[in-house]
Order: structure tokens, then C-alpha cells, then sequence
């Protein structure tokens, strides 16, 4: 079983206060795909990625969260299309 690095509490609180770096990220890659793309499809399968990268996150090593949910939250979204 894995260690779990940031309680149930503290992962909540990494997702809320980043779901609007998920919105600007959408909107950012929306603007180079076609038009069939949802940008709420978009939104939710980030929103997903940050849910994974809250509950990743080891603070010890160093990287700023932000940074850290970025590339989890880009390759959600790129994996989704």
C-alpha cells in the first residue's frame, strides 16, 4: 500500500483553490483544437487530472504545486483527446 503524503483535507483544499488554473488551461488548449471539442469535456477531465496530482503531490520534494499540477493536469487533457 502507498503512503499518502497529504490528508483527505488538505488534497480537497489543493483542488479548490486550483480549479481556475484547470478553466485557464482549457481555454488556452481550446484555442488550438477544433470547434467539436467541449471545452466543459475539457474542464471535467482536468479537473480530474488535478484530483490526481492533489493526491500525489509530495511537498518534500521541493516543487511548487502549481508546477506540479500543470503537467498532471495537460496530460489529462491531451490523453482525453
Amino acid at each position: 500500500m502507498t503512503t499518502v503524503s497529504t490528508t483527505l483535507a488538505e488534497r480537497d483544499q489543493l483542488v479548490i483553490s486550483h480549479v481556475g488554473l484547470v478553466k485557464a488551461m482549457a481555454h488556452r488548449l481550446a484555442q488550438r483544437l477544433p470547434s467539436q471539442v467541449e471545452m466543459t469535456d475539457l474542464i471535467s477531465v482536468g479537473v480530474l487530472g488535478l484530483i490526481d496530482a492533489a493526491g500525489r503531490y509530495r511537498p518534500s520534494m521541493g516543487v511548487p504545486f502549481d508546477a506540479f499540477a500543470r503537467r498532471r493536469v495537460q496530460g489529462a487533457m491531451l490523453d482525453a483527446l
